[in-house]
């Protein structure tokens, strides 16, 4: 059995060996210039590169299924300014996600908007209510048109949503409408990407 002392000085040439090892692969990497642009430069220019790449680079009309559980009139006003904006372009409207599914399979759209059963009853009574965003991740560019349409209609109908129940109170807030916006939320919108197959 070994002392304390012992397992001290075991211990104690570990971590020195260790050290050792290590300013050993220290001075070698900072003399490798392979492994110097990996840890430096890659990190720095990939973003940079990836910036430049994408910069400018916008889509518009992006094809997109729409499931309307709810089927009422708030539920079809959303999915009609969704599709009003200029990025996204609803194609089909299916009765349920299986349908929705296998449009995406065969490329005819790139995302799924899927509006619940109890989507304006939530709303009407001020609770809140969730749109299902659901996207075909092989293009980023796709989904960030996709989420940015149905986050932007659901802030302005947030927005006028509040002002209708608030009773626009003086002529200022009429002409201030994004003042009244900081505390209901319309609905969130879930992401969630769906397997490519």
């Amino acid at each position: 059995m070994r002392t304390i002392k012992e397992l001290h000085i075991l211990f104690r040439e570990a971590v020195s060996d260790t050290f050792f090892i290590w300013r050993k692969e220290a001075g070698r990497v900072v003399r490798d210039q392979g492994v110097l642009i990996f840890f430096i430069l890659v990190p720095v220019l990939y973003p940079l590169l990836y910036a430049f790449i994408y910069t400018g680079e916008t889509v518009r009309e992006v094809p997109a299924v729409v499931v309307d559980g709810a089927n009422t009139a708030l539920s079809r006003d959303f999915v009609r300014r969704v599709d009003a904006s200029p990025d996204v372009k609803v194609v089909a409207r299916t009765g349920n996600m299986e349908e929705a599914k296998e449009l995406m399979r065969r490329t005819k759209a790139y995302g799924i908007i899927r509006i619940p059963d109890d989507f304006s009853r939530k709303v009407n009574r001020m609770q809140q209510a969730y749109v299902g965003l659901y996207c075909d991740m092989s293009g980023l560019l796709y989904y960030k048109a996709l989420l940015t349409a149905c986050t932007d209609v659901s802030l302005d109908m947030n927005t006028e949503l509040q002002i209708k129940r608030m009773g626009n109170t003086t002529v200022r807030m009429k002409c201030l409408p994004h003042l009244c916006c900081t505390r209901v939320w319309l609905c969130s919108i879930r992401r969630t990407g769906l397997p490519v197959s």
